[in-house]
């Protein structure tokens, strides 16, 4: 792409600043992974998380897990503090068991719920640790190999200092939802655990810090509030160019990408891009109410071309062949909203009626 020509260039790859034209709000604080120190740190409301890969955009979530030193236990679980979170700040536990010996939670739940359970987990005397779900998700994670295994495994994040953020999916069979570890799955033998997290969805989120009780973390928000008057802006004919990358196993209630016209419900005139749960992007658009959907098979990165010209949308993804729309809008569209998951980078620039990547 050649960088001259653009008007308008949005980079979420910066580690402190936001660009002065986006509007960023969240009405709750949050946590993101220092790129500085690769530590765990909680941030304020309406503070933006960006990271190593960039801005981390997420949608509202609740972590209905309690402190995971309060977790029932099997017989013969011994459990101390010992170590650093890894936040750098808080303890961390030291958990010592036999192969059949467990700690679990359940929290309340009802008969077919999906729920992602996420904890730190930091190698002591046992190589491996197994996670347990409702639904029989189980899966072992080996600290010698970084690997995640079986059914119910999501991801495995490695962290500074030892530290492992290891997520797994669930599903309830009853009204209580067990999910739980074997710090020994193998052999008598010590596990490092620090920070559990229950979340309905299939989604691991970030970290969200209890007292014991069920903690919600809100929604980000990234926009230009409006449009009008925008002189980076050709109302007649231009491209926007849009890159992200999702975390693995991430889906989105919300597009990472969303631009509309706000004329009545926000689903009446729109372009947006969509992330799917098993993988693959979308990009849909609707005018006057009516849904128009392009799949694009993909991995965790996507990059898009959405051009207009002479009332005609053209789209182009991750290269391929370009699909046409009739044209949302009119050129009196007031607003363009950026909201999703991680490293939003869009530009927009003038361009010929067909888009190139």
């Amino acid at each position: 792409m050649n960088l001259s020509r653009l008007s308008l260039n949005l980079r979420f790859d910066k580690t402190t600043l936001l660009d002065p034209l986006l509007t960023f709000s969240r009405a709750s604080s949050a946590t993101r992974i220092n790129p500085q120190t690769g530590l765990l740190e909680l941030v304020a409301p309406d503070v933006p998380r960006l990271e190593k890969d960039g801005l981390l955009i997420e949608d509202a979530a609740t972590n209905m897990s309690g402190n995971i030193a309060s977790y029932d236990t099997s017989p013969g679980i011994a459990k101390q503090q010992q170590d650093i979170a890894p936040d750098g700040v808080s303890p961390a536990w030291l958990f010592t068991g036999g192969s059949q010996m467990a700690a679990w939670t359940a929290p309340t739940m009802t008969v077919g719920d999906v729920f992602v359970f996420s904890l730190f987990a930091k190698k002591a005397t046992s190589r491996t640790i197994r996670i347990t779900c409702d639904g029989g998700s189980d899966c072992v994670f080996d600290f010698d190999a970084g690997a995640l295994a079986g059914p119910g495994a999501l991801r495995a994040q490695p962290l500074a200092n030892g530290w492992w953020r290891l997520s797994a999916l669930g599903t309830a069979t009853g009204i209580y939802a067990a999910s739980g570890f074997y710090p020994s799955p193998d052999s008598a033998g010590a596990t490092l655990l620090w920070g559990a997290q229950i979340e309905f969805g299939k989604n691991p989120t970030s970290h969200i810090p209890t007292d014991g009780v069920a903690t919600t973390r809100a929604a980000d928000l990234c926009c230009i509030d409006s449009i009008v008057g925008a002189p980076w802006l050709d109302r007649n004919q231009g491209t926007i160019v849009f890159e992200a990358t999702a975390r693995e196993g991430t889906t989105l209630n919300y597009p990472p990408l969303h631009i509309t016209d706000r004329t009545g419900d926000l689903w009446v005139n729109e372009i947006s891009v969509a992330i799917f749960w098993w993988g693959g992007w979308a990009v849909n658009v609707i005018n006057a109410g009516a849904s128009n959907v392009r799949q694009y098979e993909g991995s965790q990165k996507f990059r898009v071309a959405l051009s207009w010209k002479n009332g005609q949308w053209r789209v182009c993804a991750n290269g391929g062949d370009i699909d046409t729309f009739a044209a949302p809008f009119s050129k009196s569209g007031s607003a363009h909203g950026a909201d999703g998951q991680r490293k939003p980078t869009p530009t927009s620039a003038p361009s010929p009626s067909s888009p190139t990547t």
